[in-house]
């Protein structure tokens, strides 16, 4: 909808079973949508035909870059696929390292440099304009929700236990598994 009037501004049918993910690009120009069988990227001029239909399948999680020319999907088998919105093609698979878990979670820092992904207990950052080895992070539990702070130094986990980790930072008091992580604009504040 539009934040400024609160008017409904446009809806997406993803298909192929729940949505489980919805990401946008940084001008709101594009949104992926995700869903165990499917992700779709749509422009959000009005126009309701979508920019790709990525052939993938068994689909966890999803993000878009902040560009919006890049998809990421986490798949149950342990990978996270890199797509070109403008080709549908896929550009890159990456495989966490360690024994294979399901990838429950992704996001592209605010710059597009860097990919985190939620495996099993870990996280893992990869720095996609470059060759460097990925950064691998282990926790107590395994972990469901990941975010870049927006100068992109620091990185927010949500984890099955309900405990929220932004680096040696433990924050507890959720009920239940942390499904998502959100920093506020200045950095100083978290959504859970």
């Amino acid at each position: 909808w539009n934040t400024e009037d609160e008017a409904h501004a446009q809806s997406f049918h993803v298909g192929g079973g729940k949505t489980l993910g919805v990401g946008l690009s940084r001008d709101g120009g594009r949104v992926l949508g995700v869903s165990p069988s499917r992700a779709v990227v749509w422009p959000t001029d009005g126009d309701e035909t979508p920019l790709a239909e990525l052939p993938t399948t068994r689909v966890l999680s999803g993000a878009l870059s902040p560009d919006g020319t890049t998809a990421a999907t986490g798949h149950h088998g342990g990978t996270v696929r890199l797509w070109s919105v403008d080709t549908g093609r896929l550009r890159r698979e990456l495989r966490p390292p360690g024994p294979p878990a399901p990838v429950t979670a992704v996001a592209f820092s605010n710059d597009g440099a860097q990919l985190a992904a939620a495996a099993g207990k870990r996280v893992v950052v990869w720095n996609l304009r470059g060759a460097a080895a990925p950064v691998v992070r282990s926790g107590d539990s395994d972990v469901s929700a990941v975010a870049f702070s927006p100068d992109d130094r620091r990185i927010a986990t949500g984890d099955n236990d309900g405990v929220v980790r932004v680096g040696t930072a433990v924050l507890s008091g959720h009920e239940g598994k942390v499904t998502s992580v959100a920093f506020a604009p200045d950095g100083d504040s978290l959504v859970t």
